[in-house]
């Protein structure tokens, strides 16, 4: 299944449409969902050999249901890898649960892929924050991808970030260094300061490490399989 414009427009049109209906829900009255706006920058950091990375996210709707962008990706040796783009209309469905279907589009490697992006978003128990997605594009392909984060307040202004994050793909994609199965995994701590709530830099260490299939491809192609650096970054929200 390819993700096409024109599917993308229908999808729209139906968000849309969804949208309305919900805004005249007397259940819901107008003035009692405010229009609200945030930009987060949860990372925004230098990596260990000179590296740059970034994830990016923007909301503006109502505590209901809002819009959701995101920006994720790395740039180094002079060229963006493992760049992506996502957009999708977000709803609450629960006291802590929201879910979201949207659209993805990812880069190099490989050639420019879309996906269409079902998620699921939330607080689990010990206040752990969940992000789940499921991507599924052309030619059978699908990826799910399963983020946590827990933050651990050392100080008032001293907090240490945990995130994990895990990723499978249905099939194999040599073109992106992608196996079928368990494709790799990424863990983050990170120890940031926060001057004020909206500004905070860190200091922190990342490991990285691929499995199974994805790693003899990129094996194959003399890449690393593994990796452990220490980044420097902001995070930053208004």
């Amino acid at each position: 299944m390819r993700v096409t414009a024109p599917a993308l427009s229908i999808l729209g049109a139906i968000l849309c449409t969804h949208t309305s209906v919900a805004l005249a829900d007397p259940q819901y009255p107008h003035h009692a969902q405010p229009m609200l706006f945030q930009f987060v920058a949860k990372h925004a950091e230098l990596r260990e050999g000179g590296g740059l990375s970034w994830d990016v996210h923007a909301r503006a709707g109502s505590e209901l249901q809002r819009l959701r962008l995101r920006s994720r990706g790395e740039h180094e040796h002079g060229r963006t890898s493992d760049g992506e783009l996502e957009a999708g209309w977000q709803r609450a469905i629960g006291t802590w649960w929201d879910a979201s279907l949207g659209w993805r589009g990812s880069g190099r490697p490989g050639p420019r892929r879309d996906w269409l992006a079902f998620g699921l978003h939330g607080m689990a128990p010990w206040f752990v924050n969940i992000d789940a997605s499921l991507y599924m594009a052309d030619a059978g392909h699908a990826e799910l991808r399963v983020e946590a984060l827990h933050e651990l307040p050392l100080t008032q202004r001293a907090i240490l970030t945990a995130d994990f994050e895990v990723q499978a793909n249905a099939h194999r994609d040599a073109r992106r260094f992608s196996g079928s199965g368990l494709h790799g995994a990424e863990l983050g701590l990170r120890l940031r300061y926060e001057f004020t709530r909206k500004f905070a830099p860190y200091a922190g260490l990342e490991a990285e490490r691929r499995f199974g299939d994805s790693k003899e491809l990129a094996r194959g192609a003399g890449q690393t399989t593994h990796e452990t650096r220490f980044v420097l970054g902001v995070t930053l929200w208004f």
